[in-house]
C-alpha cells in the first residue's frame, strides 16, 4: 500500500513538473511570438515611414523639374542680358547695386544667400539669378530692370 501510494506521489509529482515545464515552454513561445510581431509592426511601421519620405521627396523633385521648365527660358534670358550688360560694361556700380538689392527683395531671408560669401558683385547676382526661389514674375522683373540698359 505505502509503496503504490509512493508510485501515485511520484507520478503525480512528474505529472506536476511537467506541467510545469510546458506552461514555462510555452509561455516562452507566445513570449517570443509576441515580441516577433511587435517587431515586425515596428520595422513595418519604419519602412512605411521611409517609403513616404521617398515618395514626398519624389514628387518635390517632380515639381521643382516642372516649375524650372516654366521659368527656365526667362531665366535663360535673364542670364544672358546680365552677362551681356556686365561684359559691354554698360552697367554702372550703382545700377548692380540696385540690381542686387532687386535680388535680395526678391529672395527674402533666405540664408541659402546671407551666409554665401562671394567673389563680387556680379558673382552674387549671377549667383542669386540662379536661384530656384525664383518664379517667371521675378525674372519678369530683374529682366525689365535691365532692358532699361541696353
Amino acid at each position: 500500500m505505502v509503496e503504490e501510494a509512493l508510485l501515485k506521489l511520484t507520478m503525480l509529482t512528474m505529472l506536476v513538473g511537467g506541467g510545469l515545464i510546458l506552461i514555462k515552454v510555452l509561455n516562452q513561445i507566445l513570449l517570443m511570438r509576441i515580441t516577433k510581431e511587435k517587431a515586425m509592426s515596428v520595422y513595418n511601421k519604419k519602412e512605411a515611414e521611409k517609403y513616404r519620405r521617398q515618395q514626398e521627396l519624389e514628387r518635390q523633385e517632380m515639381e521643382r523639374v516642372i516649375n524650372f521648365k516654366k521659368v527656365e527660358p526667362y531665366y535663360i534670358q535673364t542670364k544672358d542680358l546680365f552677362k551681356y550688360l556686365i561684359k559691354s560694361r554698360k552697367l554702372n556700380h550703382e545700377q548692380v547695386l540696385y540690381l542686387k538689392k532687386l535680388l535680395n527683395n526678391i529672395l527674402g531671408e533666405n540664408q541659402k544667400y546671407y551666409t554665401k560669401k562671394y567673389d563680387n558683385d556680379a558673382h552674387e547676382i549671377y549667383s542669386k539669378i540662379k536661384s530656384t526661389c525664383m518664379g517667371t514674375q521675378d525674372y519678369e522683373r530683374v529682366f525689365d530692370y535691365l532692358c532699361n540698359f541696353v
